[in-house]
């Protein structure tokens, strides 16, 4: 109720990818092999990358096996920081987190596994300071600005993934 949903805009389409810091995968199958005894996932009851993941593993009929073997992380985030721990040997994660890290290994989930993960903005009512949030949307949505997400693994409205334009999915 603090902004217009008419005034909400799409800036981005978000990514999975299964990320491992050792083990490498080839698909999401692989995940039910023994060496993946703790598997991370955002809690998909709030998180929607958690939710992405769980329809993921449902669609490839994984979810009833591997449910025994999963975490949850509270966020994206600490799902990546549980399997960076150790404490979990693959984590289902944002493309845009696969790509900053410098070490393990990821793969890109198939986006027909899930419905899509959209990114939205928009101005709230109460804000303080409309006319240089505005702005700021305006530069995410500059050439300079959606080449920033691009390089960061997001899908912009209108595009599809360049994969081209992705470092080696094996990026140890």
């Amino acid at each position: 109720g603090h902004g217009r949903p008419d005034r909400r805009i799409l800036y981005a389409r978000g990514r999975l990818t299964v990320w491992t810091p050792g083990s490498p995968i080839e698909t999401l199958n692989d995940l039910q092999h023994p060496q993946f005894e703790r598997i991370a996932l955002a809690n998909p009851d709030h998180a929607p990358y958690g939710l992405a993941a769980k329809e993921a593993l449902i669609t490839e009929d994984l979810w009833e096996k591997l449910q025994p073997r999963i975490v949850f992380g509270n966020n994206i985030l600490d799902t990546l920081r549980i399997a960076r721990s150790g404490n979990a040997d693959a984590a289902v994660i944002a493309l845009s987190l696969a790509l900053a890290e410098t070490r393990g290994s990821w793969i890109i989930l198939d986006e027909h596994l899930h419905q899509p993960i959209d990114q939205a903005v928009m101005v709230s009512s109460h804000s303080r300071h409309p006319e240089a949030a505005w702005k700021f949307i305006e530069t995410m949505n500059s050439p300079a600005g959606r080449a920033i997400m691009r390089r960061y693994g997001f899908v912009l409205p209108g595009e599809a993934l360049d994969v081209s334009q992705m470092p080696d999915q094996g990026n140890e």
